[in-house]
């Protein structure tokens, strides 16, 4: 077999061609603790012999119990041997071919008991299995484990709706949980390469994530930017752009503002939209507020050209500044003065 799989109704680990499912995991105390106790010389030692190596018994493998329904599992820490350098890092490289290509399974045993199909039986113990996944889901390495090119198990993402569907609009603590974890399940939909945005907020959430060892940030990065056709994504940072997306503007009076974005999309209002609706929708793809970021972005090249709206100078009275807004990030009242500057008719161009 090309991969090692671990197979929880025996507690070993075997040779296969491809496993069946990849799991996605927090290195908690159990985990980290299992690492520790193991001996991959011996390990290695019988694999080399037997084609298999039996996995000692412990909290970590009860909790890999749950899996056993798959047959058999790839787990990072029973595959990859630890602690042995190049080899160690060559793959844990490759690990990412295997989250691109396998569907990926998530401990929920103990949360899927919690909630008892809608019947829940301790909403506390509840909230804390949500936490633990949610806060998981934010950690580097899990955000390159459950990107746009990972799959979900129809199991686990059939899980994750019904929980979030019985709490929705019902005002419990633990919807902004349910929340975080239903996002991250949306976008696990096994694509063949990263949009655009798709790998530009990824890089966003990993460049702010925790990482245990700050130095597997870089490689976590690039492994996502290795995954398009090409780099689509730079780093910038450019007031032009801060601007356009809703940084104070330099100008102090209505028509200087205006003369300072036409100059910054040379008059044309479809590149003003272009720009405005890619970074938009990158924003929202990573719950995050527009205005004078440093974003990863998509190059020129790769912004969401077609579409159109309606852009507005707008200041609140008592400010001095002047920023640029569409129509619907703005209740426009008393305490806002705004003027519109893109008409979204077609082929209205930019006038003051």
């Amino acid at each position: 077999g090309r991969h090692l799989s671990y197979f929880p109704a025996e507690r070993k680990v075997k040779f296969v061609e491809e496993p069946a499912v990849v799991l996605s995991y927090r290195w908690d105390d159990v985990a980290t603790s299992h690492a520790a106790r193991t001996q991959w010389d011996a390990v290695l030692d019988n694999l080399a012999e037997h084609g298999e190596t039996e996995v000692s018994e412990g909290a970590f493998t009860r909790q890999l119990e749950q899996l056993a329904a798959h047959g058999n599992v790839w787990v990072d820490q029973l595959c990859i041997p630890q602690g042995h350098g190049q080899q160690t890092m060559h793959l844990v490289k490759q690990c990412s071919e295997l989250y691109a290509t396998i569907p990926v399974v998530f401990l929920t045993a103990e949360m899927k008991h919690l909630f008892n199909g809608g019947d829940i039986i301790d909403a506390d113990a509840l909230h804390k299995e949500a936490q633990k996944l949610a806060d998981g889901f934010q950690r580097g390495w899990i955000i390159r484990e459950t990107c746009p090119l990972s799959r979900i198990t129809k199991e686990d993402l059939d899980f994750f709706w019904s929980i979030y569907n019985h709490h929705v609009n019902k005002g419990a603590p633990i919807m902004r949980l349910l929340m975080v974890i239903i996002e991250v399940a949306k976008v696990m939909q096994g694509k063949r390469e990263l949009s655009a945005v798709e790998q530009a907020s990824t890089l966003i959430r990993i460049s702010s994530a925790a990482f245990t060892v700050e130095t597997d940030r870089e490689m976590v990065m690039q492994m996502v930017k290795d995954a398009g056709k090409q780099l689509l994504c730079q780093r910038l940072d450019s007031p032009r752009l801060k601007k356009l997306l809703g940084a104070p503007l330099d100008a102090h009076s209505a028509e200087d503002a205006f003369a300072e974005v036409k100059a910054m999309v040379d008059g044309d209002p479809g590149r003003l939209h272009a720009i405005l609706a890619t970074n938009s929708k990158l924003c929202w793809t990573v719950n995050a507020t527009y205005h004078g970021q440093e974003w990863w972005l998509p190059d020129e090249e790769h912004l969401e050209r077609g579409g159109e709206g309606s852009y507005f100078l707008a200041k609140l009275v008592n400010e001095d500044a002047w920023r640029l807004v569409p129509t619907f990030h703005f209740g426009f009242g008393n305490h806002v003065k705004h003027h519109l500057i893109v008409d979204s008719k077609p082929n209205s161009g930019m006038s003051f």
